[in-house]
């Protein structure tokens, strides 16, 4: 089977972002890393009248984690926006650091909230090149300079699908990204079993004689 390190989904925020992440969270033993956001209808923001976004690691379900400045996005209505970028610089960055060697990534939204935030998208970038298995969601209705770069990146794998990808397409990709993944996850079982070995060959040929 052909192994696919990366897959990037067309997409919208709040448009089914959250069943794909449950899809994958059943199918895979693997650590889950990054991030999702989710938007709430419910709650307006004056400025935009826009509806309010919120942060959360991609790994939790949004009903446990505290809402508040920390993890508040921002709103938008057309053109007219009100952004939070200290959330990406500081919980985002969080989020997307230090992540095991096993674990697959997962964005669930890429879009033009974060596109001001150098520091923020150098390191998805950094995602884009390195070898953990990702999985990411980047809105289709959108063009600028940044998610035309990540829509091209060279190991996106040309795994760019419409937001109503079918259920069998799906499965039949996130598949090959777990096969994928876990032969990562194996090559890194082994290089660490590898290391103690070696630690412990070590130790004896350097132990005192008695």
């Amino acid at each position: 089977m052909k192994e696919i390190r990366k897959i990037l989904l067309g997409g919208d925020i709040g448009r089914g972002e959250e069943s794909l992440l449950l899809k994958l969270a059943k199918e895979i033993s693997l650590p889950i890393f990054g991030v999702r956001t989710l938007m709430y209808d419910d709650r307006i923001d004056p400025e935009t009248g826009g509806a309010k976004v919120y942060m959360y690691p991609a790994a939790v379900s949004p009903e446990t984690y505290p809402d508040d400045e920390n993890n508040y996005v921002g709103a938008c209505t057309g053109k007219t926006r009100n952004i939070n970028t200290d959330v990406f610089r500081n919980l985002g960055m969080q989020l997307l650091s230090d992540i095991p060697a096993e674990a697959v990534v997962v964005i669930d939204e890429i879009g033009f909230f974060e596109e001001d935030v150098p520091e923020y998208t150098n390191r998805i970038f950094d995602i884009l090149k390195d070898d953990h298995p990702f999985l990411g969601v980047i809105k289709t209705r959108y063009e600028d300079p940044f998610l035309s770069s990540v829509r091209h990146f060279p190991t996106i794998s040309g795994s760019i699908l419409p937001p109503a990808v079918s259920a069998q397409r799906f499965a039949h990709l996130l598949h090959r990204l777990l096969f994928y993944a876990r032969n990562v996850a194996s090559r890194n079982i082994q290089h660490v079993c590898d290391l103690a070995l070696r630690h412990r060959r070590v130790a004896r040929e350097t132990e005192p004689q008695r």
